[in-house]
């Protein structure tokens, strides 16, 4: 339960690292994507010797990425993400390994 609320407040307060105009998207849908151009963002998120990163496509309204938290003296988590633009806010299911376990924790950015 703490981790998952750090790393809300970590996500919440990230910075960005490639200053891209803000998206608005409403509605899932399938996309081909050799069709539709992808735009990458980046974001990095550093307190003392704790570290988030984010790495954004966008295609359309569907984002994939790959999220790591690496907490000092916890165990790492390192994984994929997938999600959709609503509004403002990201809505991702996001895949990771933490002590050789595989999970999925839906998250919102």
């Amino acid at each position: 339960m703490k981790q998952t609320f750090a790393g809300t407040v970590v996500v919440s307060i990230l910075s960005s690292c490639n200053h891209n105009s803000e998206k608005v998207f409403t509605t899932p849908v399938v996309l081909d994507e050799t069709k539709m151009e992808s735009e990458h963002s980046c974001y990095i998120y550093t307190s003392s010797k704790d570290t988030v990163n984010l790495y954004l496509q966008i295609v359309g309204n569907c984002i994939t990425g790959d999220l790591s938290y690496n907490y000092f003296e916890m165990d790492k988590n390192v994984g994929t993400l997938q999600g959709i633009m609503k509004r403002d806010t990201l809505f991702a299911e996001y895949k990771f390994i933490s002590e050789g376990n595989e999970s999925v924790r839906e998250v919102f950015f």
